[in-house]
């Protein structure tokens, strides 16, 4: 995504957007890209950008690994799981009345 040195605004955000659903921080996310574009900015090529700055992406902290409880406490799964069982409902409802 990187044009040169420069990254878009509009790539930027895909990117952390990305991160977030890698479960990192909008500021890892941000480091690394910070990192990387250092990289591209010092004339190393875009694809050897990732393994030349190694030593700098080890400060990133690593994500979190969440835990079952913590995804069945997440808002997106309870309205997730609240839909679908609204939809099952309505389903056997209408089934139960056809039938």
């Amino acid at each position: 995504m990187l044009q040169g040195d420069i990254l878009t605004p509009e790539s930027r955000d895909r990117i952390v957007r990305m991160g977030k659903m890698f479960n990192l921080t909008a500021f890892d996310a941000n480091m690394i890209i910070a990192i990387i574009q250092d990289q591209a900015r010092r004339g190393i090529a875009p694809q050897l950008c990732p393994a030349a700055g190694e030593p700098q992406l080890r400060m990133v902290t690593p994500p979190q690994r969440r835990t079952f409880r913590q995804i069945i406490q997440s808002r997106q799964t309870f309205t997730l799981a609240a839909l679908l069982t609204a939809l099952l409902t309505l389903e056997w409802l209408v089934v139960k009345w056809v039938f």
